[in-house]
């Protein structure tokens, strides 16, 4: 681009998309105070472009004192869209190690020709997507204390406490997964546990991280969704629709509500023993913690990635579908596990623990059943000494109407 034209200090509005351009920018661009419309792209220029003309388009387009009358009395580059203002090669990949730095532009394209805009991109954001997650954990934790300490005052106020059965929790975290050996009292089952909890979280955060868009890194997986041509506008070609997006919110609610209302239960269940730091009381938290949080973070990871590589209904369905096959891990971990050592998973507490909660039920029951029979024959007991007086009483009355007769 030759140097004269930044020095057009009248220049409003400049087009050098597609020309296979090289070298940099002018620095007289950076100063425009008229500029309001730029497009860079599709050339080979490197360097840097600092000019923020999207405060002088508003000025010069927006002020009624410069234009006035309709839309179509107004100038061309007033008409474009506010992401088509200034477009330039600052995207990945690039032809060169590293693309062109473009802070203020509105639209950044790369070497194949694709195009996103900039308000998407981490460096526009406050937190990333990664970040976001690490928050979306912590609330999480900080909400199952919270509920936990709530529940087990006010069940304390109450006296509405009574003994955890972890059948039931291990039933409702799921007896075919490898969370169940969260209730075990063995060191290597509660490891397998932990660590397909990590390996299920580290598999999400890989799709979380390559959600994230950023322009100066090609590693990401973000899809670039417009298309600026040479003599119009930026447009974009995602064909995602609100049906797609439907289905999507129904596959995923079918999948994943269970789990969550799983989670839920267990939580529960632990809050009715009436020690809160309990072995059974930490082992429902930590259960239902676990499941509730692996599962949002499954929800998490498939929406945003959906949001960063879907543009197609059937790639929402397909994306989906991949994230859901990771979050039945545990699942399929445990299948593994009784192929190929059955008789260990027989050998474990956690399979002898439903056994030996049965006994302890059996024998609650008939401490209660033995106990009920013991008021039982109380009651018994106090009406036939209320009889026996009665008949004694009656004895007595008879006794004296014979004396008063003879």
């Amino acid at each position: 681009i030759p140097t004269e034209l930044g020095s057009l200090m009248n220049l409003i509005s400049a087009r050098f998309s597609y020309n296979d351009l090289t070298g940099t920018v002018p620095s007289g661009f950076m100063h425009h105070s008229n500029l309001s419309l730029l497009h860079l792209h599709g050339n080979r220029l490197t360097g840097t472009v600092t000019t923020n003309i999207a405060s002088t388009r508003r000025k010069i387009c927006d002020d009624d004192s410069s234009i006035n009358g309709t839309s179509l009395d107004k100038p061309l580059h007033c008409t474009v869209n506010d992401h088509s203002i200034l477009v330039a090669d600052c995207g990945s990949p690039s032809d060169f190690d590293e693309p062109m730095r473009c802070p203020n532009c509105t639209m950044c394209c790369n070497a194949l020709g694709q195009c996103h805009v900039t308000s998407d991109s981490s460096e526009r954001n406050k937190l990333t997507y990664s970040q976001l997650a690490g928050v979306l954990i912590g609330a999480i934790f900080v909400l199952f204390v919270l509920a936990a300490l709530i529940v087990f005052l006010v069940r304390r106020m109450r006296t509405m406490y009574g003994p955890i059965v972890l059948e039931g929790a291990q039933k409702a975290i799921g007896n075919e997964s490898v969370y169940s050996f969260i209730f075990s009292d063995r060191a290597l089952p509660i490891a397998i546990a932990i660590a397909t909890l990590f390996a299920q979280g580290f598999l999400f955060f890989i799709f979380i991280r390559a959600a994230q868009l950023d322009f100066n890194d090609a590693g990401k997986d973000w899809v670039y969704s417009y298309v600026c041509p040479r003599d119009g506008d930026c447009r974009n070609t995602s064909d995602t629709s609100t049906d797609g997006w439907a289905f999507f919110a129904i596959l995923v609610a079918v999948h994943l509500a269970p789990d969550i209302v799983n989670a839920l239960k267990v939580f529960w269940l632990g809050t009715k023993g009436d020690a809160l730091l309990s072995k059974e009381y930490t082992m429902c938290f930590f259960g239902g913690l676990s499941l509730f949080s692996i599962t949002a973070l499954a929800l998490y990871s498939s929406v945003v990635y959906n949001i960063a590589i879907a543009r197609s209904d059937t790639e929402l369905i397909t994306n989906a579908v991949i994230i859901l096959f990771i979050n039945n891990l545990d699942e399929q971990l445990y299948v593994l596990l009784r192929v190929i050592c059955p008789k260990w998973l027989d050998s474990l507490w956690i399979e002898g623990t439903v056994e030996k909660h049965k006994d302890e039920d059996h024998w609650d029951g008939l401490r209660k059943s033995i106990n009920k029979l013991h008021q039982r024959l109380n009651r018994q007991m106090s009406e036939l000494v209320a009889m026996q007086n009665e008949l004694q009483a009656q004895r007595d009355s008879a006794g004296k109407g014979y004396h008063t007769r003879w």
